[in-house]
C-alpha cells in the first residue's frame, strides 16, 4: 500500500482535524460554496466541522493506524466527488458517518484477506510436507477427537513453521487462537524430537474409559435390533434400557450419561418414530405407485391441470402445550380450558403454495366434500384440477362419485388406504396444531373456529411456508 503520509491531500486533511469554532454556515451553504464556486475554505469548513467524528469512526472499526488514516482519506474522496450531487445536503453528519463507516468496514476486509495471503504464502500445508506421520497422525486425530476442541496436528505443524520462518510467537498465537505457552511447548517438543514427530498428540493420564472395546458399529448393532428382541414390551429404545443391556452383556457398572455418550459418539440420536399403521398394505402402496400415479401424472400433463391435495382434520379446543424456558426443578403452569370440543375442517395445497380451506360447525360428509369441490373449481374457472384424497367414506360415497363423474375438468385420485404420510396436506394440520395453535387460550368453539380461521388465512398468505410444508411430504415430488 501506498505511504499515505505522503499524501498532500492527507496532510491536508490531517492538518484539519483539529475542534474548533467553524462559523455559523450551515452544511448546506459550504457544500453549495465548495461545488459551485471551489472554495477551499468552505471544505476546510467541513472537514474541521466533521473530522473528528468521521476519524472516530474509523478508529472504532480499525486497529492499524495506517487502516484507519486510509479510511479517513477516502471518506473525504468520496465527499470531494459527490459534493455537488448529495440530496440531502443538510443531513451531511449522518452522510458522512456512513461513508466512513463502510470504507473502514472494506478496508478491515481487504487487511483480512491480506493477512490470510501472506499466510497461505508463509505458512505451507502439511500435505506438501514429505512425512508420512502427518498424515497418519491427521487421521487419528479426526477420529479421536473433535477438530473445534483441540488443535490438529497439521496446525501444530504450520503453527511452528510459522515460527521458524521468522513470524513472531504472538503473532502465531493470536492467528491460530491459542496461548502464547501453548505454542512454546509445541515449539520445545519440536526441537526435543527434531522433528515433527514431537508435535504428535499426546495420550492423557487417568481412568481408561469405560466401554472402550464396543466400536460404534456394535452400538448400532444394538439399538438397530428391536428392544423387544431383548424381552422388552415395546420397540423403543431409552437410555434406561440400553443401560440394562450393556451391564448384562458386558457385566461393567456405567451410568446413563456415559451410554447416552456413546451412542452420540457412534453417531446415534434420540429420536421421535413416524406412526406407520398395522392396517398398512405395502402391496396395495406399489401398486398405486405403479398404476395410480401415472394416471396422476398423465392427466396433469394432458391437460394442463392444477394438482390439489385434500385432506379433512378435526381441531381440538384441548390446547396442545410446547416447551419453555423455566427455572429448573419448578414446572410453569398454562391456563387452558377443562371443556371439550372440536371444529371440522377441510382444506387442499398445492406444490404453488396455494391453500384453499373451509371451516364447519357440524360433521363433515358428502354433502361438505361436494361443496369444496365446488369451491376449487370456482377458484380455477378455466382451468382443469386434479385432486388426491383419501378414501374417507364422504369422499367414496356414491353422491361425491356422481359429482365426480359430472364435472369435466374435475378429476380425481385416492390414496392407498391408512397411508396420511402419502398427503402432503396432512402436514398443513400438523403445521397448524403444533406450532400456530400450540398453547391457544382459546375457551369455546366459536373462539378456536375464529382463532383457527385466523391461522389459515395468515398461512394462505404465505406461499413460500405453505411450498416448504407441501414438500415435507415423501411422495410430494412424484406427485408434482
Amino acid at each position: 500500500m501506498a505511504d499515505t503520509m505522503r499524501n498532500p491531500l492527507l496532510h491536508f486533511l490531517r492538518g484539519t482535524v483539529v475542534p474548533c469554532h467553524t462559523g455559523d454556515e450551515s452544511d448546506a451553504e459550504l457544500l453549495r460554496r465548495f461545488a459551485d464556486e471551489h472554495d477551499a475554505e468552505a471544505f476546510t469548513a467541513v472537514v474541521r466541522r466533521h473530522g473528528p467524528m468521521v476519524l472516530g469512526v474509523c478508529r472504532r472499526v480499525l486497529d492499524d493506524a495506517h487502516d484507519v488514516e486510509d479510511a479517513f482519506q477516502a471518506a473525504f474522496l468520496v465527499l470531494v466527488r459527490k459534493a455537488g450531487s448529495l440530496s440531502r445536503p443538510q443531513l451531511l453528519a449522518n452522510w458522512l458517518y456512513g461513508v466512513a463507516y463502510r470504507a473502514a468496514v472494506k478496508i478491515r476486509a481487504a487487511a483480512v484477506r491480506r493477512r490470510m495471503m501472506e499466510r497461505r504464502a508463509v505458512w505451507p500445508s502439511s500435505e506438501n510436507l514429505l512425512h508420512q506421520l502427518a498424515k497418519q497422525t491427521v487421521l487419528a486425530d479426526n477420529r479421536g477427537m473433535q477438530e473445534a476442541k483441540y488443535p490438529t496436528y497439521e496446525v501444530r505443524v504450520r503453527a511452528v513453521q510459522a515460527v521458524q520462518g521468522g513470524m513472531p510467537v504472538t503473532h502465531v498465537a493470536q492467528a491460530y487462537q491459542i496461548d502464547r505457552t501453548t505454542l512454546h511447548r509445541w515449539l520445545a517438543r519440536y526441537r526435543q524430537m527434531s522433528g515433527p514427530e514431537g508435535l504428535a498428540r499426546l495420550h492423557g493420564s487417568g481412568r481408561p474409559r469405560k466401554l472402550q472395546e464396543m466400536t460404534p458399529e456394535q452400538w448400532r448393532a444394538v439399538i438397530l435390533e428391536p428392544a423387544s428382541s431383548f424381552g422388552f414390551e415395546t420397540d423403543f429404545w431409552t437410555a434406561k434400557r440400553v443401560h440394562q443391556v450393556i451391564t448384562q452383556q458386558f457385566g461393567v457398572s456405567v451410568g446413563c450419561r456415559t451410554i447416552v455418550r456413546r451412542l452420540q459418539e457412534a453417531g446415534l440420536s434420540y429420536q421421535k418414530p413416524t406412526r406407520e399403521y398395522f392396517e398398512a398394505d405395502p402391496v396395495a402402496r406399489q401398486e398405486w405407485l405403479r398404476s395410480t400415479l401415472p394416471q396422476i401424472r398423465s392427466a396433469i400433463r394432458d391437460y394442463r391441470a392444477i394438482l390439489y391435495c385434500e385432506d379433512e382434520a378435526s381441531i381440538s379446543l384441548t390446547a396442545l402445550l410446547g416447551k419453555t424456558w423455566a427455572v429448573r426443578g419448578q414446572t410453569p403452569k398454562q391456563k387452558v380450558t377443562g371443556k371439550r370440543g372440536s371444529v371440522p375442517v377441510m382444506s387442499a395445497i398445492n406444490a404453488q403454495g396455494r391453500l384453499v380451506f373451509r371451516l364447519y360447525d357440524k360433521r363433515i360428509t358428502s354433502t361438505e366434500v361436494i361443496e369444496f369441490l365446488r369451491q376449487l373449481l370456482w377458484e380455477h374457472p378455466r382451468r382443469h384440477l386434479v385432486v388426491v384424497m383419501d378414501q374417507a367414506p364422504p369422499h367414496t360415497s356414491k353422491q361425491t362419485a356422481a359429482f365426480i363423474a359430472g364435472q369435466r375438468r374435475l378429476h380425481v385420485f385416492h390414496l392407498p388406504a391408512y397411508a396420511p404420510d402419502w398427503n402432503p396436506d396432512e402436514k398443513v394440520w400438523n403445521h397448524l396444531k403444533h406450532q400456530e395453535l400450540k398453547g391457544h387460550q382459546a375457551k369455546t368453539k366459536v373462539e378456536i373456529k375464529d382463532l383457527a380461521e385466523r391461522k389459515l388465512t395468515t398461512m394462505s398468505q404465505n406461499p413460500a411456508l405453505l411450498r416448504g410444508i407441501y414438500f415435507r411430504c415423501c411422495v410430494a415430488d412424484l406427485l408434482s
